[in-house]
């Protein structure tokens, strides 16, 4: 079997980024609903098959703000589109779409058109290194875009070979299903709610017959921690990570804190001398707790956080930004569980015990699913790169 010859092309000598023309800011989704259709219209998602804006009319032309001539909406056939902003992604459409804003067609000139395999042009941009470079901090502009460079197959007279760029494509998008059903299964991990016996006796009782909710200081800026450098740890809002360590400390023993912004809800037992910013709030006692286990609070509460959190919500959690203010926690309704003993005091050994096992149990979930996750961004080849 002969070696494939391949060539380096820069995407803009593919791609007539004239035509990378989107709608404007006036193609809004309130726009959208009073022109309701059959037309998909896509906005800057990392999901391919999200429906973000709605689906408009056909054919659709817009006044302007001006009323100077009116607009076309553009729409767009079987072709790559990539997010301008927002998350980085691209992908392949087929049919009569529309886009957002935020979201651009990629559409190869003329004479390329009967050259190149769409898919195959996906993943090869996919794996570029230009495209792992690209994220909210470094947005993705057609400048940019048109720098990119590509491998494509070439025959023996060094012409495009289409065949070999269609066999290519194919193993790309038999490794993407897998990948697929790899992510469906890591989010069905997720979900799992780890469950513990039933052999306990419980009482139901409200966060905030147990806690009041307070937050942070938002003096902690990352300017007055440099100017104030010490031993102490200052928490924001990281789910794990100490934000810097200054000379005061605010909080001294043991207590529970939850992210109040950014992913929203999580719960850390914190000991010791510390401080936390705004960005975090902390569930300070309201009576004695001397026979509760913070971690066990930690794995029934977190979960009724969780739900009660509003904002920006991603896949996987990435670009999430979801704010649980002391407010919204004084108006949750649900009580969590607490096992109390015969003379019906709470039962720190019980909760205990329950915390361990569910430590252990959620240790191996997490394993799992870093696995799953590992498989998940593993880069696969099918081409000299």
């Amino acid at each position: 079997m002969s070696k494939v010859e391949y060539r380096e092309f820069s995407l803009d000598k593919i791609i007539d980024f004239t035509k990378s023309i989107t709608n404007g800011s006036e193609f809004t989704k309130t726009l959208i609903n009073k022109n309701k259709g059959s037309i998909p219209v896509y906005g800057a998602s990392n999901d391919e098959n999200e429906v973000s804006y709605g689906y408009v009319k056909d054919n659709l032309i817009v006044k302007t703000k001006n009323n100077s001539k009116p607009k076309k909406i553009k729409y767009f056939e079987n072709c790559l589109t990539w997010n301008i902003d927002g998350s980085v992604a691209i992908f392949y459409r087929k049919g009569r779409f529309s886009l957002s804003e935020k979201v651009i067609p990629l559409i190869p000139y003329d004479n390329m058109i009967d050259k190149i395999d769409l898919y195959y042009l996906k993943y090869v941009i996919i794996n570029s290194k230009e495209y792992s470079d690209f994220g909210f901090s470094n947005k993705a502009g057609k400048n940019k875009l048109k720098k990119i460079k590509v491998m494509f197959p070439v025959d023996k007279d060094g012409d495009f070979d289409i065949n070999e760029q269609i066999n290519i494509s194919k193993k790309y998008r038999k490794v993407e299903e897998y990948k697929y059903k790899l992510i469906n299964k890591k989010n069905e991990i997720e979900r799992v709610n780890i469950k513990f016996e039933k052999n306990y006796k419980f009482i139901d009782v409200k966060i905030t017959d147990l806690f009041k909710p307070s937050p942070g200081q938002g003096k902690f800026t990352k300017s007055y921690c440099l100017k104030n450098k010490g031993e102490y740890p200052v928490y924001s809002g990281s789910t794990n990570d100490i934000f810097a360590y200054i000379n005061e400390y605010v909080f001294d023993g043991d207590y529970l804190s939850w992210v109040k912004d950014g992913l929203a809800g999580y719960l850390m037992h914190n000991k010791g001398k510390f401080s936390i910013t705004n960005h975090r709030g902390i569930l300070l006692p309201v009576t004695d707790l001397s026979n509760i286990d913070f971690d066990y609070i930690i794995y029934v509460l977190e979960p009724i956080f969780r739900n009660h959190i509003k904002g920006r919500l991603a896949q996987g959690e990435k670009n999430e930004y979801t704010t649980l203010s002391k407010e919204m926690i004084n108006d949750i309704k649900e009580t969590i569980p607490i096992p109390i003993d015969d003379n019906g005091d709470y039962d720190l050994h019980a909760q205990q015990e329950i915390s361990k096992k569910i430590k252990s149990i959620s240790n191996l979930k997490s394993e799992v699913i870093r696995k799953l996750g590992e498989l998940i961004d593993t880069n696969v080849y099918f081409y000299d790169n």
